[in-house]
């Protein structure tokens, strides 16, 4: 049997990972069912799809951990696009050809132009293609222009400092971009909400976090700490929200500006919670349970609309039969429903799509690695 070859684990990003393929499964949800969880929960339908931005964070992060020590080596920037795309190519490629299916197949429509940008994942630089075509893919094509130039940050940016100037650099450009787009020069949802210059700054704090962390000596932690950053991580959130709620008047008919503020704001409170939960992990955050979450997130997160559309238009008519006027029940009924089918969706789907793929994908990038460093030492 074949396993999956990783780096030691750095098991705070992996919960918190799981952590926000919850959270945007549960702002979905909402948005399909339009049943409010419960007032004091509003969060959930207006914030918790800036899980994304935290997946954008973590990721590189990750990738950092990954690869800083092997990314001078011969060979390793085509080494890495390989692993990068046996990693998420395969499960995207199946649910591609299921949306192109009945009755899936009724709600979208592909043309053969747009087959190259969606089959090497690079839709995200072509606007009228920037969905994806597969339910929340938008986010891999963002994902996949950071994998296509991680080559040359990883090079550029090794030392805090290159990596604060390049972070500040992204954020000038992402506020340049967004207040050009308020000014009337284009409105849509690419434009204002998922264009990929406005996730530049959660990549590089990503990097960031990551050269902080690794300086550690985390021999000294104490449980003090671990108290003192879950305490920290909670309270950086609910400053981010309470900021993002208190700025909204001020920017009325400025949503891409306000929405480029509001993802750094949230940005912050996830750097915080990144470092906090990777160097001195609290159970509150980091558990079996999230742990869990995380190893299958990926899998969640593509599945989970075809998931949500299926049981909310099997399940909703009777629910809202049997309970009137029970809205915050209905939604909760939903998302239980949810989630036990999507998880042993996801293990599945994980198992025998993503393992195989991740696999393949390092015994190809070993053999160029190798092949590489033989011509090097042999011109």
């Amino acid at each position: 049997m074949t396993t999956v070859n990783h780096s030691p684990r750095i098991h705070g990003a992996d919960a918190l990972r799981g952590i926000a393929a919850t959270c945007v499964v549960l702002h979905h949800l909402f948005h399909l069912v339009h049943k409010t969880p419960m007032p004091t929960l509003g969060f959930i339908s207006t914030h918790f799809g800036l899980g994304v931005p935290l997946f954008f964070c973590i990721s590189a992060f990750s990738m950092y951990h990954a690869y800083f020590q092997r990314a001078h080596l011969p060979g390793f920037a085509k080494a890495f696009l390989v692993r990068r795309y046996a990693r998420l190519l395969p499960l995207f490629l199946v649910l591609f050809v299921l949306w192109s299916l009945p009755p899936f197949s009724k709600l979208d429509s592909i043309s053969i132009a747009s087959l190259p940008s969606y089959l090497t994942m690079t839709f995200a630089f072509i606007p009228k293609y920037s969905t994806g075509y597969v339910p929340a893919a938008w986010s891999l094509g963002v994902e996949m222009i950071f994998y296509l130039m991680f080559p040359l940050m990883i090079l550029l940016c090794r030392t805090v400092k290159s990596c604060i100037v390049a972070l500040l650099f992204f954020t000038l450009l992402t506020f340049g971009m967004q207040d050009t787009i308020d000014k009337g020069y284009s409105v849509n949802v690419y434009y204002d909400r998922i264009n990929p210059v406005l996730f530049g700054p959660s990549f590089f704090a990503g990097a960031l976090i990551w050269l902080k962390f690794q300086s550690l000596n985390l021999e000294r932690r104490v449980h003090r700490k671990r108290i003192f950053f879950a305490i920290a991580g909670v309270a950086a959130l609910f400053g981010a929200w309470w900021f993002s709620e208190f700025i909204s008047s001020f920017f009325v008919g400025r949503k891409a500006i306000f929405y480029a503020i509001e993802v750094l704001a949230f940005l912050v409170a996830f750097a915080i919670l990144l470092y906090g939960q990777s160097a001195y992990p609290s159970r509150l955050f980091v558990n079996s349970v999230t742990r869990f979450l995380g190893k299958i997130s990926y899998s969640i997160y593509l599945l989970h609309p075809y998931v949500l559309l299926i049981v909310t238009v099997k399940l909703s008519p009777d629910l809202n039969f049997y309970f009137p006027a029970q809205n915050y029940l209905i939604f909760w009924l939903e998302a239980l429903v949810t989630f036990v089918v999507l998880i042993p969706l996801s293990m599945l789907t994980y198992r025998f799509v993503e393992v195989p793929g991740i696999n393949l994908g390092s015994r190809i990038a070993r053999k160029m690695e190798h092949r590489a460093n033989l011509t090097s030492y042999n011109p």
